[in-house]
């Protein structure tokens, strides 16, 4: 039985909305994902980096947007404009301590979200938003489970968090019984689900490649240089693929060698079954590249007027990897 204090929000009734222009969105990017043995963060659906999904999505909703990260955490957000970044106050790398510390630095109520979120929903959000009016916190509830990380949190609950982070509590739903809680049933919590191992990402893939892609824009596209390059191909499609990208071109004389030609070419067919291609010696043609040597890995991505440039060491195809994932807008236009 729940101990939270509560008053439940009704199916199809809404409440006072407070408003997203005085709602702080808050992406919880601190967890990398160590069940994966990846950073899930750049994992790729539909095209784009969870991390770049779900940053754009929290952006198109509100009017500013938090990144909350880890004491002494790092992330790259490639090609994205201006990313305000809070660094979590308190030791222990839970939400609770970034929600808290965000919500000490805004003083305003904040809508906190996971970075790891699949598929967020607009509908949802807006359900949730309806439901904060006078109360500390709004989260759904699904068939009696809580979803404390797609949810709005008033600086009301910044005492009660207090307490639990100097106990040592980091469990979100620690708080529930502290605070005033608005429920927002739902029926069920496809929307909700987070990417945690692999089985999650392919369900999560399956679900998303429903929508119809973009049969006009051209797949992200980055020429192989140098004189390791044909070694290098196959290590970095490898590792795309292990992202969840779509990748042709990676060898040539391939069966898809053929294909990355026509899409650098803007041939539509390809443009449906690849993310990205890898263009062995095509430098003359491309802004964007990876330049492969026995002395390391050289990355170079033009990013408007401007380029991103890094090094990686020989043999290195998940920096290179990641790095070209957060720029992927950017290496889709050549």
């Amino acid at each position: 039985m729940s101990t939270a204090r509560k008053e439940r929000s009704m199916p199809g009734v809404t409440g006072s909305d407070p408003g997203a222009a005085d709602v702080v969105g808050v992406l919880l990017a601190g967890g990398s994902g160590k069940r994966l043995s990846l950073d899930k963060r750049y994992l790729v659906l539909h095209g784009q980096s969870l991390l770049r999904r779900n940053l754009d999505f929290l952006r198109e909703r509100f009017a500013r947007v938090v990144v909350s990260l880890a004491e002494g955490g790092h992330i790259d957000f490639g090609d994205a404009e201006a990313v305000e970044i809070v660094l979590d106050a308190c030791p222990g790398r839970s939400p609770l301590a970034g929600i808290a510390t965000v919500l000490t630095a805004v003083q305003k109520p904040v809508f906190a979200m996971a970075v790891d979120l699949a598929r967020p929903d607009a509908a949802a959000l807006e359900r949730v938003l309806a439901a904060a009016a006078g109360r500390d916190l709004a989260l759904p509830v699904v068939s009696g489970r809580y979803e404390p990380t797609f949810a709005v949190y008033q600086p009301a609950c910044l005492p009660a968090m207090r307490d639990l982070l100097g106990c040592g509590e980091h469990r979100l739903r620690a708080l529930l019984s502290r605070v005033t809680v608005a429920e927002v049933p739902f029926s069920g919590d496809d929307v909700f689900r987070n990417v945690n191992t692999r089985e999650d990402f392919e369900r999560a893939r399956a679900l998303v490649d429903l929508a119809p892609r973009d049969a006009v824009t051209a797949p992200a596209a980055v020429a192989l240089v140098g004189s390791a390059a044909g070694e290098f191909a196959p290590v970095l499609r490898e590792e795309l693929v292990r992202f969840g990208l779509r990748v042709a071109g990676s060898v040539p004389g391939g069966s898809a060698w053929s294909a990355a030609d026509q899409a650098l070419g803007g041939c539509a067919p390809v443009v449906g079954r690849a993310d990205i291609v890898l263009a062995l010696d095509r430098s003359a043609d491309l802004p964007h590249r990876v330049s492969a040597g026995r002395a390391g890995i050289g990355v170079s991505v033009a990013v408007g007027a401007g380029r991103h440039e890094a090094r990686f060491a020989a043999g290195d195809a998940v920096g290179p990897a990641r790095f070209l994932i957060a720029r992927l807008n950017s290496l889709r236009d050549y």
